[in-house]
């Protein structure tokens, strides 16, 4: 998914280059790529943090 969203800013980025696209639009849409992209790693580190602790409470024998 973090691939998608950099193919997808790169896709805007060379469509405002080849003037297909204004530059306030553009600015907008790499804004708001930008707050998806952060939000989406937020959400991956939380589950990847998530999945850490659920292994390491089952080696210890702890539930949750």
């Amino acid at each position: 998914t973090r691939i998608k969203v950099e193919t997808i800013k790169q896709l805007i980025r060379l469509s405002n280059e080849a003037k297909m696209v204004a530059d306030e639009i553009y600015l907008d849409q790499q804004k708001c790529l930008q707050e998806i992209s952060k939000m989406l790693n937020g959400w991956i580190r939380d589950t990847q943090t998530r999945k850490e602790s659920t292994r390491v409470n089952s080696l210890f024998g702890e539930t949750s």
